[in-house]
Parts: structure tokens; sequence; C-alpha cells
């Protein structure tokens, strides 16, 4: 019933239509995890309480095929330093329909899609016109070239 509430304000809030996805709640959260991850700490609580309706809102992106969900998923992990999706989550499912065979790794608490895996489907795949521009702004950081960026490239290459 919440999220149902949560949806329907959502709509109104954001102006989509309730079954578009919307692209600016996913946004907006993925925004306050790059804040997160700057050190903004403030933001646990209203990360914790936006998650499920962006998560809601990213699996219908992805269920619908729409072109410009896959770079969210992508940033998602990538922000995260080593983040992963489980393959058996509701994310994790929606991904496997949209990108299809993927490569995942079970390390004892199921099997999981890693944030080297996604960079290295995003190095073959982006779509100028459909990617997150917070993805390349990331991605052009100098923290990420010199250190994130080689550290995906080299778990990827292992792998291969």
């Amino acid at each position: 019933m919440r999220l149902l509430i949560a949806r329907i304000l959502l709509t109104v809030v954001f102006m989509t239509k309730a079954d578009e996805p919307n692209l600016t709640a996913i946004d907006s959260y993925l925004t306050m995890w790059d804040r997160f991850a700057q050190g903004d700490n403030s933001l646990v609580p209203k990360l914790k309480e936006s998650w499920p309706v962006a998560r809601s809102e990213l699996v219908k992106a992805l269920e619908a095929k729409d072109r410009r969900a896959p770079s969210r998923v992508v940033f998602l992990v990538l922000v995260q330093i080593g983040g992963s999706i489980p393959v058996d989550s509701e994310i994790g499912r929606a991904w496997h329909s949209y990108a299809g065979e993927f490569p995942s790794q079970d390390l004892g608490k199921g099997s999981e899609y890693f944030a080297a895996d996604f960079y290295g489907w995003w190095k073959r795949n982006q779509s100028p016109s459909n990617d997150l521009p917070l993805l390349v702004e990331w991605l052009s950081r100098d923290l990420a070239r010199t250190k994130w960026i080689p550290m995906y490239e080299r778990l990827s290459a292992t792998k291969q």
C-alpha cells in the first residue's frame, strides 16, 4: 500500500504517466548516492527511504526495455565501488531480461553480478544519446580515471 501511495505521489510530483518509468526518481536517487559516496553521510536516511521507489522504477525501466535504463544500473554499481546486484533480486532478474547472458559469480551467498562486469558491458554497449550524464561525468573524475576504472578493467580482463 505504501509503495502504491509513493508511486502515485511521484507520478503527480514528477508528472509521468503511471505506466512509464520515472527516470527523475531514479536519477534523484543516483545523485544522492553520488553525494553520499563523496562523503555526505547525512544522506543515509534519505537513501534508505527512497530506495524502494528508485528500485521499482529502475526495474520498470529495464522491463520496458528503456534504452536509458542500463547506464543507470551501471552507475548504481560503479558508484558503490565494487558494488554488486544479486542475480535473484528484482533488479537482477530485470537486468537479465534486458541484457541476456551476463557473467555472475557465487561467492557463497548466492550468485551476483559485479561492478567490473557492468563496466565492461557498458564499454561495449554505451549509447551517448541514452547514457546517464552523471555516469559520464563520474567516469571523467580524477579518482575514477586513476583508481576505479583501472581496477574494473583489471577485474574484467581476468575473466576473459
